[in-house]
């Protein structure tokens, strides 16, 4: 992620660009530049918070004579006005009834990857660096780490999962070599873990969806009806499966186990300190929840 920012940082400033020569004003347009680019504004303060990260790691290493002086607007935006964006957007998740629409008309090695993140709230990029060692499907477990936090994640796996694998497997094309190990590869042969927004997953997942709106928009046009809700929105993609678990997890009123099911850093409360792993039966109690609100 750290990468994916220096590489914006350089895009704009210029690699000969004197970082003692950087100003309030350089910032400033450094951070209009990115709202122009199209990014939301959870974005835009995902990239502020990482580029002052950046400069920060370049003055406690004394890489820099002098720490930087970013002014008064190169900051993230209001919480007001994300709260305002994400009312604009509407919900991020996929309702139950979507993501069946969505299941439907997905290919084999999609519909595996969607129902993965369904069943256990994990990422793209996650996905994208899957290896096969991960997943057990004899005993339907995923045993494998996220990757944005190094938390241990384990997982049960619903039966239409390991199902959706088991087919993704049997019908992929044999993968290079040094790839061999991933469990999901490009039609291309290559990893789908990639920083940023064109990660290849969520292209083919947008592309998807896209599609599925099209052709529901052409039947209600054809039957003089209102066009339906569009799947395809702004704020929703691929990750909003994760959204998706989250919420309906929640329902299994279990915090501490959906949190070690997501793979999200422990706070400081006793529990998140001393508890090592939850109990397999609670992890099945709110993988079980999510697959009824599903089916």
């Amino acid at each position: 992620a750290y990468g994916f920012t220096c590489d914006k940082i350089v895009g704009y400033f210029g690699k000969l660009r004197s970082i003692e020569g950087l100003g309030p004003n350089d910032f400033s347009r450094f951070r209009a530049y990115l709202v122009k680019r199209g990014l939301g504004l959870e974005s835009v303060a995902t990239e502020v918070q990482r580029t002052r990260c950046v400069f920060k790691h370049a003055v406690d290493y004394k890489l820099v004579a002098a720490p930087v002086d970013f002014g008064p607007d190169f900051r993230r935006p209001a919480q007001r006005a994300m709260r305002l964006a994400r009312r604009q957007n509407g919900q991020r998740s996929f309702s139950a009834e979507e993501i069946r629409l969505i299941l439907d008309h997905a290919d084999v090695k999609l519909r595996a990857m969607i129902l993965l993140a369904v069943n256990t709230g994990i990422g793209n990029s996650d996905l994208g660096r899957l290896p096969v060692e991960a997943l057990d499907l004899e005993a339907g477990w995923l045993d494998f780490a996220r990757g944005k936090t190094g938390v241990e994640r384990r997982a049960p796996l619903w039966p239409e999962t390991i199902a959706a694998i088991r087919d993704h497997l049997a019908t992929r094309p044999k993968p290079p070599k040094k790839l061999a190990h991933l469990v999901f590869l490009t039609p291309t042969g290559l990893s789908y873990f990639k920083e940023g927004g064109d990660n290849p997953l969520c292209v083919e997942f947008r592309k998807l969806v896209k599609k599925i709106d099209k052709a529901r928009t052409k039947a209600a046009e054809k039957n003089h009806q209102a066009a339906p809700e569009a799947l395809c929105r702004e704020g929703r993609g691929f990750y909003s499966l994760r959204h998706s678990f989250a919420t309906a997890g929640d329902g299994a009123r279990d915090p501490v186990a959906l949190r070690y099911l997501m793979g999200h850093s422990p706070g400081r409360d006793i529990t998140s300190v001393y508890l090592e792993t939850p109990d397999d039966s609670r992890l099945r109690a709110v993988v079980n929840h999510v697959r009824r609100w599903l089916w």
